[in-house]
């Protein structure tokens, strides 16, 4: 066996960030089968969904209905994105077959301060004020170690490409809180919501945090894919990985899914996410023909919202935008 490559814990995403730029008219029996075909291919964790407000991301108002009635396969682990005290309470009826992890604390903020505002509806510096909370949380639970990230970090639709300079940079800063707080940390996670990788800048991107932290082993990756530069993307991670690193990595069954408050990148495209059939992750005929018979059956969705004509420098406080809906409530 090849010993070159790192060791890769692949997350399929299909029924969560697959789901939410989807029409919310796919019903819940198509979701079901899709689930359950998914629970067929041997994919090792699963994301359920996500426990948010169906107001603001009505693909996910039946998440409940959904896991009543799906088969759970018992050699894979089910996990959901959740947000808040509410969302761990509505998640626990579900446990098993659901695991509600004791994640990895981790600070990160986006570059792009139009998309975290479109998207979370709070600005870059409110993602910065958030820190010192989540740090004296994980201290009160003694936490033994942490993760930081950066988001939006290769590029923005709305204010275009970030340099290697600025992504370190808000590394940088969130490894020193970190440090301060004796919370050793020993993840790092590079998230691009928007499409903008390109393998030698992430490659270059890796290569950067290993010279810089050579104790971090662990890299999470979450490559949006309407540019077509996902897989090539995380091959060129793989490639400047070791064998003692491990790379996590989100995808999705065929490439669906996305950001549904991102302007697209030209007329007509939408994005999309990783495709782990392409990577060997064995995502089978079953749940591809699945994912493409209930996305047949449903709606097509509306079409993104145009962003605003000229946004705000990354990092810049000004409010002459509209404030969006909170997705994640």
């Amino acid at each position: 066996m090849d010993s070159h490559w790192p060791t890769i814990e692949y997350r399929d995403e299909t029924m969560r960030e697959g789901m939410q730029i989807e029409s919310a008219d796919i019903s819940v029996d198509d979701k079901v089968r899709l689930l359950d075909a998914l629970g067929e291919t041997g994919l090792p964790r699963i994301v359920v969904g996500s426990f948010v407000s169906p107001r603001y991301t009505p693909q996910m108002a039946r998440i409940e209905e959904v896991l009543e009635r799906f088969t759970p396969n018992p050699n894979i682990i089910y996990t959901a994105l959740l947000v808040n005290r509410r969302s761990y309470e509505r998640a626990q009826r579900f446990v098993p077959p659901l695991t509600i992890e004791d994640a990895r604390p981790f600070l990160n903020a986006h570059l792009c301060d139009v998309f975290t505002r479109r998207n979370f509806n709070r600005s870059q510096e409110e993602e910065f004020a958030s820190w010192p909370a989540i740090v004296e949380d994980a201290k009160s639970r003694g936490v033994a170690e942490a993760e930081i990230r950066v988001a939006a970090a290769w590029g923005s639709n709305f204010v275009g490409e970030f340099s290697l300079d600025q992504r370190m940079d808000i590394l940088e800063r969130a490894h020193t809180v970190w440090h301060e707080a004796s919370i050793p940390v020993t993840s790092v996670g590079i998230l691009d919501p928007m499409a903008w990788c390109l393998p030698h800048r992430v490659e270059e991107q890796l290569i950067a945090v290993k010279e810089r932290w050579p104790h971090i082993r662990r890299f999470y990756l979450h490559l949006h894919n309407a540019r077509g530069m996902s897989l090539p993307s995380a091959y060129a991670t793989m490639r400047a990985l070791t064998p003692d690193d491990t790379l996590v990595l989100d995808g999705t069954v065929g490439g669906i899914g996305g950001c549904p408050r991102v302007r697209p990148p030209r007329l007509g495209e939408s994005a999309a996410g990783s495709r782990p059939r392409s990577l060997g992750g064995g995502a089978g005929r079953g749940a591809f023909a699945e994912a493409r018979r209930a996305h047949s059956r449903a709606k097509p969705p509306e079409p993104p919202t145009p962003g605003p004509p000229e946004a705000p420098r990354p990092g810049s406080s000004s409010e002459s935008h509209r404030r969006a809906p909170r997705e994640l409530l």
